[in-house]
């Protein structure tokens, strides 16, 4: 529900270095170490039999590389219309430095537009995957918000895993200006996904489904949504946005 349970307060510092090489003019490939440590404060009083209990502070650090392939034929990231998006990466956390953590994320996005005349559909499938000792403690995989089971806010849906299957349709409204173009679209969006505490529990059945209605336009500081969106769980949210369809 909406009832507030606690407040925490996180401080972190991480440092990090990534080398890459760019593929012709497609795709990057990229491999990156980082190590940081965290403290996590609960500002809350924890009420237990034996009494009142105080704020409670716990540290964390942590050292991880990762391996990152993407393949970008995009004409654009805003409105894109043709072309495809496959980002593949893959991120060891590893007990070394004095690291706490022992785990391994996979991650997956793949985004294919089909456009014919002035209507565009954009497919989109991503996924994430963790596994190893720590990984079943941990807030790996982040859904909710617009176009990411619409309806929840943003990173409402917590798990170690996440699929998410989704279509948008958008047409553009306007006609083509030569001097100033500005182009405004209206469209909406299907979605199913989810996330999930065990691997083995990952299935298309029982998937939840959203869907939204917007309009968009393509300005100078990038696109901007006014869209409604809702989903079979009874929840249904406004949502304004500036930012590419894809994060």
């Amino acid at each position: 529900g909406d009832v507030a349970v606690g407040t925490d307060r996180e401080e972190f510092a991480r440092i990090g270095l990534d080398v890459g090489v760019l593929l012709s003019r497609w795709g990057e490939l990229r491999f990156g170490l980082r190590h940081g440590s965290s403290e996590l404060e609960s500002l809350s009083t924890i009420d237990t039999q034996e009494g009142s209990a105080g704020p409670a502070l716990s540290s964390e650090r942590e050292s991880r590389w990762f391996v990152r392939l993407t393949a970008d034929s995009l004409d654009e990231l805003s409105w894109p219309h043709s072309g495809l998006l496959t980002i593949l990466s893959h991120t060891e956390h590893v007990s070394v430095l004095g690291a706490d953590l022992d785990y391994t994320e996979t991650e997956l996005l793949v985004v294919k537009p089909l456009t014919r005349g002035a209507n565009t559909l954009t497919l989109r499938g991503s996924m994430t995957n963790t596994k190893g000792p720590d990984g079943e403690a941990r807030i790996n995989a982040r859904l909710g918000g617009f176009l990411e089971l619409s309806g929840y806010a943003e990173a409402e849906l917590l798990g170690q895993h996440s699929l998410l299957l989704s279509g948008t349709f958008y047409r553009r409204v306007n006609p083509r200006s030569i001097l100033f173009d500005l182009p405004i679209y209206v469209g909406g969006s299907l979605e199913a996904g989810d996330v999930f505490e065990d691997r083995s529990d990952i299935s298309l059945d029982g998937l939840q489904i959203a869907g939204s209605a917007f309009v968009g336009l393509d300005s100078p500081i990038g696109p901007i949504y006014l869209g409604y969106g809702a989903n079979d769980q009874n929840n249904d949210r406004f949502y304004f946005s500036i930012g590419s369809f894809f994060r």
